[in-house]
């Protein structure tokens, strides 16, 4: 989420056009790649969606082969891939007439 959208976006289809102009890949897709947008924005990440139609039983190598394409490109220009985090924070409790103290843990997403 921290990444320049702009720049993902533009990853996104030079690495799917890239695979479609590709002559071994070509001949398995049926059309140019449809980019669709922004689909949703979470504390996961963004997710951006691209449809490819490709020759039917073919739609999951041709996906692998552009999910591999996507993952290179980005990590090449570092941007990362939204993955699940967790913050840690740790707050003392107030000091008693005892004297003593204690930590109490929170989690926040």
């Amino acid at each position: 989420a921290d990444s320049d959208l702009d720049k993902a976006i533009a990853i996104l289809h030079q690495a799917a056009l890239g695979l479609y102009h590709d002559p071994l890949w070509h001949l398995k897709m049926l059309a140019v790649p449809d980019f669709k947008g922004v689909e949703d924005i979470s504390h996961q990440g963004i997710l951006l969606r691209i449809w490819l139609k490709t020759l039917p039983g073919e739609q999951w190598t041709v996906a692998r082969e552009l999910r591999l394409r996507v993952k290179g490109a980005l990590e090449a220009e570092n941007i990362a891939i939204g993955i699940p985090q967790q913050k840690w924070l740790m707050e003392a409790a107030p000091v008693t007439d005892k004297g003593d103290s204690s930590v109490n843990p929170r989690v926040t997403d």
